[in-house]
């Protein structure tokens, strides 16, 4: 599951910034923090807000009252650990978080600097019919590159075969 990489990752970044920035309660050096890391800063607080708007999502579905929004890995914690009955209620909510959680993960990767490559393999698009499907498996997805089609599954959604990966 996505939350659960992306609460790791998010502790990551608070050591992606300067001393103090990133710690609550921690003390900053006398002067500029340089340099700024604004990108990983942003980063930082989508994830919370993605966390606390989730959080209180995934409560009010399971009328639960108010859910640990305390911390962000609190909040995400919650989420994941409620999610599944949450779909049950609102099967919508769970594609909505998985798909945040994948694009918050892929963002911090790509701040870390891992960079998995897409390839193409040789199968055809179950929509458009085109032999035009890539797997990006940083991101756990296989796309058709057609993009009129731009049709979207997640790995083991369809069956791709390996044998058929032809790496560049």
């Amino acid at each position: 599951m996505h939350l659960d990489d992306l609460e790791v990752r998010y502790l990551a970044l608070g050591g992606m910034v300067t001393p103090g920035r990133g710690a609550p309660g921690g003390r900053r050096p006398a002067g500029p923090s340089v340099p700024v890391r604004v990108d990983v800063i942003d980063l930082a607080r989508d994830v919370e807000v993605f966390a606390v708007r989730y959080a209180g999502l995934v409560a009010g579905t399971l009328r639960a009252g108010s859910s640990n929004t305390r911390s962000t890995v609190g909040a995400l914690a919650y989420v994941g650990n409620n999610l599944g009955t949450a779909a049950l209620e609102d099967p919508t909510l769970a594609v909505d978080v998985e798909g945040g959680a994948a694009k918050l993960r892929w963002r911090a990767r790509r701040l870390v600097g891992e960079v998995a490559s897409a390839f193409p393999v040789d199968v055809d698009c179950p929509e458009c019919g085109l032999m035009s499907l890539w797997v990006h498996p940083g991101r756990g997805v296989v796309k058709c590159g057609v993009e009129d089609c731009g049709a979207e599954w997640t790995v083991g959604e369809i069956a791709v075969p390996v044998w058929s990966a032809r790496q560049m």
